[in-house]
C-alpha cells in the first residue's frame, strides 16, 4: 500500500544559517533554563538539517564545515543537558496561570528554576565555538537552495537527541578498545550521530551516509573517499557506531550499513547500533537483518525512563511548571496517554474504542498539578513545535485551548467533561454541520507555500491501493479519471488542511460547544498527503461523519460563503473522496500488519477499520462506465442542463467520455430490464456494445438478453430532473433527448450511489 511520504522543503542555506545565529542570540538573553535548553536543541535540529541538505546536494557542498557546525551544536546540547540533569529543575515552581486559568500572564520564574541554569563558563565557551563554526561555513561557497528532508523523529515521533546522549554515556565506556567511527544515516542521523560523537570525545569521527532504494530494501554505495575514511586501519581496529531513528517496518537502513561493513571485512562484534527504541525491526525485515539485530549491541535510553518515569533524571512533570504550576504529590504525577491510552479516559466502553495506531501516535501525558489537569502533547522540537503553536493561535476558539509550548510539548488544560462525538448520538446534525463549516472555513484561509501530494500523485496512490484492496479490475475502472486530473489540479488551492476528520476527534463540551481535537499535526505528518485543497477535508468529513449528498453540498457551500473562497466542485469532491478512502484503506492495512505480532487486539481493530474503508471504496466505485462515440462525448461536454421526461436515464456532465450508471441496488431508483424506451442511454455501436462488468455483478445478468441494446439503466424518482441525458442508438447514431416541462431540480449520479 502507498501511504508514507518523504516530506521535503526547499530552503536557502544562508537563511538557515541566519536562523541559527538568531537562536544563539536568543539563547544569550533567555532566562528559563528549560527554554534555554529548548533553544539549544533547536540549534542541533537546524544544524543537522543544514548539513543534510548540503551533503545531499549535487556536489556534496561544504560538507566538512557543515559537519563541524553540527558537532559544535551537539556539544553545546550535551553541556546543557548535563547541567539540567544535575539541577533541581521541577522543584518549587510557582503556578504560571492565576487559578490555573489559561490566558493569564505567567509569574516570574522561581529562584529554584533560575538557579538551574547551566554553567555560564562552559556554555558560553561552547556557544562561541558554534558561532565560529557558523562563520566558517558561511565563508564557503554555498548553493542557492538545498532540499531538506523533514527529520521525522524530531517532528513527529517525540525523538529527543538527549536520549542518544544518555545512551552513549552509558554504553561507550564498555565497548572494545579502538578508535570510534560514528556513521549517521541521513536524514536525522546527521544530528544524532553528532550527539553520540560529542559524548565519545574529539577523537571520534563522524561520517554521514544516504542509503538508497526501496524503503524496505535499502542499499548502500559509497565513494572511494568515504570507503577509505571508514575502513582505514590505525594502531588498533576501529569500532563502529551506526546511528539513526527506528528501526521501522523493515530496519533496512540500519541493516544495509551493517551489511556494507561486514561485506568489507568488519567483524560483527565491532558494530554497535544506536536506535530510538528497544524493539525489533518490523514485519518487512530480512532474516539476515533480523538475526543480526537480535545479537547486536544496541544501547537505548528511552524517553519514558529518561524523562517520565518516577525518579527520572530530568522529570517532564517539571518542564511546564511555569505554565501549569507545581505537580501535585501523586504517584505518578504524569499519566501516559500515548499509544491509544487516551481512550480509557474518553471512551469507557472498550467495545466502542476506535482503532489507534499505537506505534505511530504522538506522545501525550496527563499532568496533575496544583491548578488542575493538563494535557502535554508532543508537537515537535525547534521550529516544528513553534509552527504548531502558531497554528493553534490561528485556530483559537475552534480547538481545545493551548497555553504554551515547552521543549517540544504543547501544554493545555485537560477537558475532562468533553465527550467524543460518537458518544453524543442525540446531537443536532445542524449544530454539528455548523461547527464543521466554521472550522473548515477558518482552515480555508491557512494558505501555504508548502504542498503535499500532487493530484497526479494522489491518483497513483488511489489506483495502486485500490488494486491492492479490490483487484486489478477495480483499479482499471479508475483510469477514466486520468484525463480529468488537469482540471482538478487547476482548481486546487493548497491550505493547511486538517487531514483527520474522524468522528472521535470532535469533542462536545457540557456547554454544547464542538471543538476539533488533534487539529495541529496531520497536515505535516509522515504520510504522503500533506497540505491539500480544502475539498480534501470536505471529502474526509463526508466519509467520517457519514454525510449524505445534501449535507455535503450544504457544507461545501457554507465553507465557501464563510471563507470567501471558491466553492468546492463536485468533480473535486468525488475525486478526493476516492483518494481519501484509498489512503485510509492503505494506512489501516499497513498499521494492522505492523501491530499483528505485538498488539493483536489493536491489529484486529485496524483490520476492521481497513475493511470498513475498503467497503466504502467499493461502494464509491460502484458506478459502471460505458464508452460512447466522439459525437456523444462532444454533446455531453457542451450541453449543461437538459430536462427530459422523468423516466429517462441519468448521466453526470463530468463523466465526459463515458456514460455512468449508478449503484443498481439503490432503493430510490429502478434498474430497467426491459426494452429501453425513448431517451434511454445506449452505448454506441460496434465492439463497445458489450460493457465491461467491473464491480457490480448484476451487470452480467442484465446484459445477456439484449446484447445490442444494453438495459443497464437507472430511472430517477418522480419529480427529479436530470443533467445531460443522451440517447445513443446503435443503428441511428447519437442524439440528445430533452424536454423543458420538468422542474429544474438537478440530480447527479453521486446521489444514486
Amino acid at each position: 500500500m502507498l501511504v508514507y511520504g518523504d516530506t521535503r522543503r526547499i530552503e536557502d542555506p544562508r537563511e538557515k544559517a541566519a536562523a541559527i545565529r538568531r537562536a544563539l542570540e536568543s539563547w544569550k538573553i533567555t532566562i528559563l533554563p528549560i527554554e534555554r535548553h529548548a533553544i539549544v536543541a533547536g540549534l542541533l535540529v537546524e544544524a543537522g538539517e543544514l548539513e543534510q541538505g548540503l551533503l545531499d546536494g549535487p556536489t556534496g557542498g561544504p560538507g566538512q564545515a557543515a559537519s563541524r557546525l553540527t558537532r559544535a551544536a551537539a556539544e553545546m546540547l550535551l553541556a546543557s543537558f548535563r547541567a539540567l540533569s544535575s539541577s533541581s529543575v521541577g522543584e518549587g515552581l510557582a503556578p504560571s496561570r492565576e487559578g490555573g486559568k489559561v490566558g493569564s500572564s505567567p509569574p516570574r520564574p522561581s529562584p529554584a528554576r533560575e538557579g538551574a541554569s547551566p554553567s555560564p563558563t562552559s556554555t558560553e565557551e561552547i556557544s562561541a565555538a558554534v558561532a565560529r563554526a557558523l562563520d566558517d561555513l558561511l565563508a564557503c561557497e554555498l548553493p542557492a537552495t538545498i532540499e531538506v528532508s523533514v527529520p521525522e523523529g524530531y517532528a513527529f515521533y517525540g525523538l529527543y537527541p538527549e536520549s542518544y546522549l544518555a545512551a552513549a554515556e552509558s554504553a561507550l565506556g564498555s565497548l572494545p578498545e579502538g578508535p570510534l567511527r560514528v556513521i549517521g544515516i541521513r536524514s536525522i542521523g546527521t544530528g544524532l550521530a553528532a550527539a553520540v560523537a560529542a559524548v565519545a570525545g574529539p577523537e571520534a569521527t563522524v561520517t554521514n551516509v544516504r542509503p538508497t532504494g526501496h524503503p524496505f530494501s535499502r542499499r548502500l554505495a559509497l565513494s572511494p573517499r568515504l570507503e577509505q575514511i571508514l575502513l582505514a586501519d590505525g594502531d588498533s581496529a576501529p569500532r563502529y557506531a551506526i546511528v539513526d531513528e527506528g528501526p521501522g517496518l523493515s530496519g533496512s537502513s540500519f541493516g544495509c550499513v551493517a551489511d556494507w561493513l561486514e561485506d568489507h571485512g568488519v567483524a560483527p562484534e565491532a558494530i554497535t547500533f544506536f536506535p530510538s527504541h528497544r524493539g525489533e525491526p518490523g514485519p518487512y525485515a530480512s532474516e539476515r537483518h533480523r538475526e543480526r539485530w537480535r545479537r547486536a549491541c544496541r544501547p537505548v535510553a528511552e524517553f519514558e525512563t529518561l524523562f517520565a518515569a518516577p525518579g527520572s533524571r530530568w522529570p517532564l512533570a517539571g518542564w511546564a511548571a511555569d505554565l501549569t504550576g507545581e505537580a501535585v504529590e501523586v504517584e505518578p504525577p504524569l499519566e501516559d496517554l500515548s499509544a491509544g491510552r487516551w481512550r480509557e479516559k474518553l471512551v469507557p466502553d472498550r467495545s466502542l474504542w476506535p482503532a489507534a495506531d499505537v506505534q505511530g501516535e504522538r506522545r501525550k501525558y496527563l499532568l496533575t498539578s496544583q491548578s488542575g489537569h493538563w494535557l502535554l502533547k508532543f508537537a515537535g522540537l525547534g521550529r516544528y513545535g513553534r509552527e504548531k503553536l502558531d497554528l493553534s493561535r490561528e485556530l483559537d476558539g475552534l480547538i481545545p485551548p493551548v497555553a504554551g509550548l515547552c521543549h517540544g510539548f504543547l501544554v493545555g488544560p485537560w477537558l475532562a467533561e468533553a465527550r467524543p462525538l460518537p458518544l453524543v448520538p442525540d446531537l443536532d446534525r445542524r449544530i454539528l454541520l455548523a461547527a464543521v463549516a466554521a472550522y473548515l472555513a477558518r482552515r480555508a484561509h491557512l494558505k501555504t507555500r508548502e504542498r503535499g501530494a500532487t493530484v497526479s500523485q494522489l491518483f497513483e496512490m488511489t489506483s495502486y491501493n485500490t488494486g491492492q484492496a479490490l483487484g486489478a479490475d477495480a483499479a482499471a475502472a479508475l483510469e477514466d479519471w486520468r484525463r480529468r486530473l488537469p482540471g482538478i489540479a487547476r482548481r486546487e488551492r493548497p491550505v493547511l488542511t486538517d487531514n483527520k476528520m474522524h468522528a472521535w476527534e470532535w469533542l462536545v463540551t457540557p456547554e454544547g460547544r464542538i471543538l476539533k481535537a488533534d487539529a495541529l499535526d496531520h497536515h505535516r505528518g509522515n504520510d504522503l498527503v500533506g497540505p491539500q485543497d480544502i475539498a480534501w477535508d470536505l471529502a474526509g468529513a463526508a466519509v467520517e461523519l457519514d454525510l449524505d449528498e445534501r449535507e455535503l453540498d450544504g457544507l461545501a457551500s457554507e465553507v465557501s460563503r464563510q471563507s470567501g473562497t471558491p466553492h468546492a466542485e463536485r468533480l473535486q469532491l468525488d475525486f478526493y473522496r476516492l483518494a481519501y478512502l484509498a489512503f485510509q484503506t492503505g494506512r489501516h492495512t499497513l498499521a494492522a500488519e505492523a501491530l499483528a505480532s505485538g498488539t493483536p487486539e489493536e491489529a484486529a481493530r485496524m483490520r476492521s477499520a481497513a475493511e470498513r474503508y475498503t467497503q466504502h471504496l467499493r461502494q464509491a466505485l460502484s458506478v459502471l462506465f460505458f464508452p460512447v462515440g466522439p459525437e456523444a462525448r462532444d454533446r455531453l461536454q457542451r450541453r449543461r442542463v437538459i430536462a427530459p421526461e422523468a423516466d429517462r436515464a441519468v448521466v453526470h456532465e463530468d463523466v465526459g467520455g463515458r456514460l455512468a450508471v449508478g449503484h443498481l441496488g439503490d432503493p430510490a431508483v429502478e434498474a430497467v430490464r426491459a426494452e429501453p424506451g425513448a431517451g434511454v442511454v445506449r452505448p454506441a455501436g460496434g465492439e463497445d456494445d458489450h460493457p465491461e462488468p467491473l464491480l457490480v455483478e448484476p451487470a452480467q445478468e442484465l446484459v445477456r438478453p439484449l446484447p445490442r441494446r444494453i438495459p443497464m439503466l437507472l430511472v430517477p424518482p418522480a419529480g427529479v430532473a436530470v443533467e445531460n441525458t443522451v440517447q445513443v442508438d446503435a443503428d441511428d447514431g447519437p442524439g440528445i433527448v430533452h424536454d423543458d416541462h420538468f422542474p429544474p431540480v438537478l440530480m447527479r449520479i453521486g446521489d444514486l450511489s
